[in-house]
C-alpha cells in the first residue's frame, strides 16, 4: 500500500453538454464501445475478471498517449451509482514503471444551472522514484477523452454556458503551514533570491503587497523561456492561509481569457511543525479551441515545492571577481567544459557527456574531480541554461556528495562588471542543498573548490587573451 506521506493528487473539472447519466452509463456499462467512438484515444478494452460493472472487476485498456500505444490493467475499486463515481486502480502496465500507486476517479455531476454536467477526474499517485514525472500528461489525456466523448454523445452540438475549466494539485511538504504562507504573502519579493532559476523578479506595482487589491509583476522562467505576468490579489484569507491571484496581463493571457491561481496551505497535524499540505487551484477559460490545457503551470508549482517546501534546504553563495570577460568565462562552462581537465588537471580529471548534446537543459554529464586530496565523481543534470543571464544550474544526482546530501544544486552566473565586457566580470556560485542527516557537514569545501576553479580558470583564460 502507498505511503500517505508520498501520495500526491491532481484534479481537473470539465463542463460538458451531455447529461451526467448518459456520460456515466458510457463509462460503466458501455465502456467496451469506446474504441469504436474514439479509436484515436482508446484502442481496446477487455474485461479480464468479474462482470465488468461492479467493484472488483479487472479490465485491460490499450490506449494512445503522446503518440505511443500503451496498456494498463486496472481494478474497479469503487463503483457508486448514486454519485456516478468510479475509481480505477492501476495494477499493471506501462505507467507502473513510473508510479508505485496510481488511482483515477471519474465523477459525473449534473449542472445545477442549465443542462449538461461536470466531469471531474481525480488522480492520486505515488512516484516510483524522484525522477518520475508529475502525471500531467494523463490529465491532458482525460480531458481530451472527456471532450471527444462528449462531442460524440452530444452530437457535436456547440457548447452552451461558460467555458471555465479547473485544475488542482495537492502536495505534502515538511515545512510548517505558517512558514510557507508567510513566504508567499509577506516575503514574496525574496523568492527570486532563493529560486533564481524559477523567478527573476517580483515587484509590487499597486497597493501594500499583502492585501486584496495589490497588483504585482512577476518575471519567471517556464519551459526554458523568460516570461512575465501582472496579477491582482483577489482574495487574501489569513485564517485559511489562502491567496487568489487573478492574472490580467502577460504571455499567459494570449492563450486564456481568464486565469486565476489560488494557493492554500493547510497544517497536516495538530502541530504546524508536522508539515502541511499545499493546494494549488487553477481556474481558466481558453481563448480558443486550440489552446492547450495549462498543465505546464501545474508542473511549475509542483517544481516550486521541490525547492521551497522543505524546511531543511540551506544555501551558500560566493562571488569572485575575474579579469576574464563574462562571455568568455560562460563559454568555457557551457561549450568547452570537456577542455577543463587540460587546463586544470589538478582539479578535474575528466568531463564526459552521458546524455544530451552537452549544452542544453536535460544534458547529463559525469565529472571526475579532486577535492581535499581525494579523487571523486559526480553525475549531474543541466537543469537550467540561460544564455541571456549567462546562468547554468547543475543538479547533482549521483556521486560521493550524495552520501551527505539528499539534494545538491549548483548554479553558476557570470555578470559583466562594466559597460564593456572586457572590463572583467563577477562570477557568482549558489549552492542549494539538504543534508542527508544531522551529522552531514556544511559543504563549505565545495565553496572553496568552486572559488579555486574560478580563480585558476581565470588565470588560464586571461593569460591566453
Amino acid at each position: 500500500m502507498a505511503s500517505s506521506n508520498n501520495i500526491e493528487k491532481l484534479e481537473v473539472e470539465i463542463e460538458v453538454q451531455c447529461s451526467a447519466d448518459k456520460f456515466y452509463r458510457m463509462f460503466k456499462h458501455d465502456v467496451k464501445e469506446i474504441p469504436k467512438h474514439l479509436p484515436h484515444i482508446i484502442e481496446h478494452v477487455e474485461v479480464l475478471e468479474g462482470d465488468g460493472v461492479n467493484a472488483g472487476t479487472v479490465k485491460l485498456w490499450k490506449y494512445i498517449l503522446e503518440g505511443k500505444s500503451l496498456c494498463v490493467k486496472e481494478r474497479m475499486k469503487v463503483v457508486d451509482d448514486e454519485k456516478r463515481m468510479i475509481t480505477h486502480s492501476a495494477i499493471g502496465g506501462d505507467l507502473m514503471n513510473d508510479y508505485k500507486f496510481f488511482d483515477a476517479t471519474f465523477i459525473a455531476t449534473p449542472k445545477v444551472d442549465g443542462d449538461g454536467s461536470v466531469v471531474t477526474w481525480h488522480v492520486e499517485y505515488e512516484k516510483a522514484n524522484e525522477d518520475a514525472p508529475v502525471p500531467t500528461n494523463y490529465i491532458d489525456f482525460f480531458v481530451s477523452w472527456t471532450k471527444d466523448l462528449n462531442a460524440h454523445l452530444h452530437g457535436n452540438q456547440s457548447h452552451a454556458g461558460n467555458n471555465i475549466e479547473k485544475l488542482e494539485v495537492e502536495v505534502e511538504v515538511q515545512c510548517s503551514a505558517d512558514k510557507f504562507y508567510r513566504m508567499f504573502k509577506h516575503d514574496v519579493k525574496e523568492i527570486p533570491k532563493h529560486l533564481p532559476h524559477l523567478y527573476e523578479h517580483v515587484e509590487v506595482l499597486e497597493g501594500d503587497g499583502v492585501s486584496a487589491g495589490s497588483v504585482k509583476l512577476w518575471k519567471y522562467i517556464l519551459d526554458g523561456k523568460s516570461l512575465y505576468v501582472k496579477e491582482r490579489m483577489k482574495v487574501v484569507d489569513d485564517e485559511k492561509r489562502m491567496i487568489t491571484h487573478s492574472i490580467f496581463e502577460g504571455e499567459v493571457m494570449k492563450d486564456y481569457k481568464f486565469f486565476d491561481v489560488t494557493f492554500i496551505v493547510t497544517p497536516k497535524g495538530r502541530h504546524h511543525g508536522d508539515g502541511s499540505v499545499v493546494t494549488w487551484h487553477v481556474e481558466y477559460e481558453k481563448a480558443n479551441e486550440d489552446t492547450h490545457i495549462p498543465t505546464n503551470y501545474i508542473d511549475f508549482v509542483v517544481y516550486i515545492r521541490s525547492f521551497m517546501a522543505s524546511a531543511n534546504i540551506e544555501k551558500l553563495e560566493v562571488e569572485v571577481e575575474v579579469q576574464c570577460s563574462a562571455d568568455k568565462f560562460y563559454r568555457m562552462f557551457k561549450h568547452d567544459v570537456k577542455e577543463m581537465p587540460k587546463h586544470l588537471p589538478h582539479l578535474f580529471e575528466s568531463v564526459e557527456v552521458l546524455e544530451g548534446d552537452g549544452v542544453s537543459a536535460g544534458t547529463v554529464k559525469l565529472w571526475k574531480y579532486i577535492l581535499d586530496g581525494k579523487s571523486l565523481y559526480a553525475k549531474e543534470r543541466m537543469k537550467v541554461v540561460d544564455d541571456e543571464k549567462r546562468m547554468i544550474t547543475l543538479s547533482v544526482f549521483e556521486g560521493e556528495v550524495m552520501k551527505d546530501y539528499k539534494f545538491f544544486d549548483v548554479t553558476f552566473i557570470v555578470t559583466p562588471k562594466g559597460r564593456h565586457h572586457g572590463d572583467g566580470s563577477v562570477v557568482t556560485w549558489h549552492v542549494e542543498y539538504e543534508k542527508a542527516n544531522k551529522d552531514a557537514p556544511t559543504p563549505s569545501n565545495y565553496i572553496d573548490f568552486v572559488v579555486w576553479v574560478t580563480k585558476d580558470l581565470n588565470s588560464h583564460l586571461h593569460k591566453g587573451a
